[in-house]
C-alpha cells in the first residue's frame, strides 16, 4: 500500500509542477506554486503518515518540516525518501505532534 501512496504522491507532485510551468508560460509568475493540487497532495501525505500508524497531529508536525517538500521536489536526491520515512517513524515513535 505504501508503494501505491508514494506513487500517487509522485504523480500529483509532477502534475502540480507541470501546471505551474504551463501557467508560467501563460504569464504567471516564475516559481509561484499555484496550488491547484495542494489539497490532494496534503491528503496523500496524511494517508502516508497514517499508513505508518500516525495521526493528524503527527502529520501536522511532519508537514511543518521540509521533509515532504524535499521528497516531492528534489527526487533526484535518493536519500530524501529514506529521510522522510525515517522522520515519519521517529515522529510517531516519539509522539511528536503540533497539537
Amino acid at each position: 500500500m505504501l508503494g501505491h501512496l508514494f506513487a500517487l504522491l509522485d504523480s500529483l507532485a509532477e502534475r502540480q509542477k507541470t501546471l505551474n510551468n504551463v501557467l508560467e508560460i501563460l504569464g504567471g509568475e516564475e516559481n509561484e506554486n499555484h496550488g491547484f493540487l495542494s489539497e490532494q497532495i496534503k491528503m496523500v501525505e496524511l494517508m502516508i503518515v497514517k499508513a505508518f500508524g500516525g495521526n493528524e497531529g503527527h502529520y501536522e508536525h511532519i508537514s511543518s518540516t521540509p521533509y515532504f517538500y524535499n521528497y516531492e521536489y528534489y527526487k533526484h536526491h535518493e536519500g530524501n525518501k529514506a529521510e522522510l520515512i525515517g522522520y515519519i517513524e521517529e515522529t510517531i515513535e516519539n509522539d511528536w505532534t503540533e497539537k
